[in-house]
């Protein structure tokens, strides 16, 4: 069997959907939410033709709303009447039965009641960036939390005593964001699959690994590691681990779980954006999603089964 770089090469091209990111189809007026707009759970993937994104209907006919009512509930057609995101439900009676259902499963898991405060907040981060007398970095909201080093020596050996009596008590986990590809790195596969290394050419994966197997070997315990993936890198990420025996670590403590999406809006008219009939357009939600994608994969549960209290 081919290593995994050569069996997936070929279907890259196929990755650069709106869900991974890829998002140059999109009109340039239009923004993805960098938090967590569905609700829970992935609908399967509809492989339609691109279409244009949705444009301002108010001086439009409505489209039918009875379309496809068996399929779609009236509450949900109530709601996206009630925010002016009815057009989501034009031409429906062209789509399969199969189709349509998706469809309808990524309708209902938009979580609708954040739509407008995050538009709201899309919108005046935009106004903002306009605004000549504010630069990006006044723009930017502070970190909530600022953890400073304490130059005071006795405080950093406290800290590094304490971070391995938690390490060695089984109470800290990895996680390793890894949705991201390699294309600005001129690397068609994802970007942990990168030789960073310049002698060996050891992955970026491997070095990551190998640092939690030295952890663990030095905690006398296997650190649980949780990676974080996209629809576009989990197959080659999950098949590259294995092919690699996942670098040294046990199988058992290695979790791998998706990222989310986002919808993507326009600008300026606060519509949700179409790929395509029966398609929402979406991007992934980046970091900011990661602990809901860790809630919807279970992994909270499992932590607390593991006695995990601290994710480094």
């Amino acid at each position: 069997m081919p290593p995994v770089k050569d069996r997936f090469l070929s279907d890259c091209n196929d990755c650069h959907t709106p869900e991974s990111g890829k998002t140059d189809h999109l009109p340039a007026n239009s923004f993805s939410f960098a938090g967590q707009l569905f609700s829970s759970g992935f609908c399967g993937n509809l492989h339609l033709a691109n279409g244009g994104g949705s444009t301002d209907n108010s001086n439009q006919s409505s489209p039918d709303l009875n379309t496809s009512s068996d399929m779609i509930s009236a509450e949900l057609i109530q709601q996206l009447k009630s925010l002016r995101q009815e057009h989501l439900l034009a031409d429906l009676d062209d789509l399969p039965e199969d189709l349509l259902a998706a469809y309808s499963c990524q309708l209902e898991q938009l979580d609708l009641s954040l739509l407008p405060r995050l538009i709201a907040q899309a919108r005046a981060s935009r106004e903002a960036g306009r605004n000549h007398l504010t630069s990006p970095v006044d723009a930017a909201l502070p970190p909530r939390h600022r953890i400073k080093l304490d130059p005071d020596p006795e405080v950093v050996l406290r800290a590094r005593e304490e971070g391995e009596r938690l390490l060695h008590a089984g109470k800290v986990a990895a996680l390793l964001v890894a949705g991201g590809q390699g294309t600005r790195l001129g690397h068609t596969l994802p970007k942990g699959m990168f030789p960073i290394s310049p002698v060996m050419e050891k992955s970026l994966f491997q070095l990551l690994s190998e640092q939690v197997l030295a952890r663990s070997r030095a905690a006398g315990r296997q650190i649980p590691y949780f990676i974080m993936t996209s629809e576009a890198t989990h197959l080659l990420t999950v098949t590259f681990f294995q092919e690699n025996n996942y670098f040294g670590l046990d199988p058992a403590s290695v979790h791998f779980f998706q990222q989310g999406t986002m919808p993507a809006v326009d600008a300026e008219t606060g519509k949700v954006l179409l790929a395509g009939i029966g398609r929402i357009a979406s991007s992934p939600d980046g970091h900011g999603g990661v602990l809901t994608a860790l809630k919807r994969a279970g992994h909270f549960d499992l932590m607390r089964q593991l006695g995990v209290e601290y994710l480094y």
